[in-house]
């Protein structure tokens, strides 16, 4: 593991120690956030995960081409809501959080992450690298999904013009990714803790059941609670702008909570 981590970060980086440390911050971040995706594009469940999330709305647009004909039940603004509302509870989370777990947990365990650490990058742009990494793997995953929404989409019915529904839809898919970006970060801290992915998805699954009931002990909470937002995606387009900002302010406020106070451990701990 070790050994293939070194190929990889040798391959990112072809510039020297001394070329690195000369250049500026960005460039620094830039070479190693690509050594980040390299690896995340390297990991099978990225494409699995992907190929699970573009299956969905696939599968809804055959399912009403073939068992309802000529039917409007299912139009072409209802494929990517409908798979999201779907998915976005329980599955897409733990397909994030397992990519989260791949890069930060995993590395550690195994004692990839002491490699990478080897560069004279310093350990916040290696911390922040792999976080930028992960969510762009959970791009790939709304984004195979979007895709596959407007290739099935094309072959029913719809209420809007066609641009319009692009557009719609593609709002959707991006605001899917803020409450994806809460799980990402939660599993970055979580993982400067705990060693084992199982005991992380352990505390995610037990985590997740205490806040939801939270709101019958704790009166009014509701509304600044990850957990109330989860399906932000597909609701987004029936919220009120004031409505949509809130939930998004809240949602920002814990994925910036979870991300310092993992920096915060990564930067002091020992591997």
């Amino acid at each position: 593991m070790m050994e293939q981590n070194r190929m990889v970060l040798s391959e990112s980086f072809s510039t020297s120690s001394a070329e690195i440390v000369g250049n500026s911050h960005m460039s620094v971040f830039s070479a190693m956030f690509r050594n980040e995706w390299i690896k995340q594009a390297k990991r099978g469940k990225t494409w699995v995960f992907a190929g699970i999330a573009a299956l969905v709305p696939l599968a809804l647009s055959v399912l009403q081409r073939l068992l309802l004909p000529g039917q409007s039940v299912l139009t072409r603004e209802d494929v990517l809501v409908s798979s999201l509302h779907l998915l976005a509870p329980l599955v897409l989370p733990l397909m994030v959080a397992a990519l989260a777990i791949d890069a930060f947990s995993d590395e550690i365990s195994k004692g990839g992450i002491r490699s990478t650490l080897f560069l004279p990058a310093g350990r916040a742009v290696v911390y922040w690298a792999k976080a930028l990494a992960v969510l762009a793997g959970g791009g790939v995953l709304f984004g195979a999904m979007w895709g596959m929404t407007l290739i099935a989409g094309l072959f029913l019915p719809g209420r809007s013009p066609l641009l319009s529904w692009i557009g719609a839809d593609l709002t959707t898919a991006i605001a899917a990714l803020a409450p994806a970006s809460v799980v990402v970060t939660l599993v970055m801290m979580l993982s400067q803790w705990l060693k084992s992915a199982g005991g992380i998805l352990v505390t995610l699954v037990i985590g997740s059941i205490a806040v939801n009931l939270l709101p019958l002990l704790v009166k009014g909470i509701g509304p600044v609670l990850p957990t109330t937002w989860m399906g932000f995606g597909s609701s987004v387009h029936t919220m009120s702008p004031a409505g949509a900002l809130s939930a998004l302010a809240v949602l920002a406020a814990w994925a910036v909570l979870f991300a310092m106070a993992g920096w915060l451990r990564f930067e002091k701990r020992s591997f």
